[in-house]
């Protein structure tokens, strides 16, 4: 076997061990025994080659829903490094924010929590950006983003009838993420 497949197949392992350790009520497993950046990365590379992880298609975009919990900039790492292209998501119109917070609801099993998106004031304080790409659409809940030390966004922090809107939040939360990609790009 592969050296590649060897380690996979570790990480995999090691991955599974620690849910069941957590399950049982030892959250404290992963402070003693946390993985390394690198070996997380290999997880979700892993998890893309073996098609484990769902990509929804609608329009022009593919999304999927990351249930590790992670600070804003591990998601966009680990978005980055799951496909070609791929980013934490950018929600450029209403029809796409109901479609995308549809999806995060129903990847939540119809509870409504919350997800790290591609937003961010990090550059400059105040001017909410895709990254670096300007917003043209915004879903803001009310009184946000209120910038306390917040510069990261995520979906659904309230729920609007069929729709989840934005509120900032401090970038090293841990939260579960929402990856896109163009879907021209090939979805394994």
């Amino acid at each position: 076997m592969a050296s590649k497949q060897k380690r996979v197949i570790l990480v995999l392992t090691l991955l599974a061990f620690s849910e069941l350790i957590k399950s049982m009520g030892f959250g404290k497993f992963n402070k003693m025994f946390p993985l390394r950046e690198e070996e997380k990365k290999c997880f979700r590379r892993a998890k893309n080659e073996k098609g484990m992880q769902q990509w929804h298609r609608w329009n022009q975009s593919s999304y999927t829903f990351v249930h590790t919990k992670s600070t804003w900039e591990d998601a966009a790492n680990a978005c980055s490094a799951m496909s070609e292209g791929a980013h934490l998501v950018f929600i450029e119109s209403e029809p796409e924010n109901r479609e995308v917070s549809r999806l995060a609801k129903a990847a939540s099993e119809g509870k409504e929590e919350r997800w790290w998106i591609g937003l961010t004031d990090k550059v400059t304080e105040g001017s909410w950006k895709w990254y670096n790409v300007s917003l043209f659409y915004t879903s803001w809940g009310d009184g946000e983003p209120n910038n306390f030390h917040e510069d990261c966004g995520e979906l659904g922090y309230w729920w609007n009838n069929d729709f989840a809107l934005w509120n900032n939040e401090p970038c090293t939360r841990q939260k579960k993420f929402i990856c896109e990609k163009d879907s021209e790009t090939s979805l394994n």
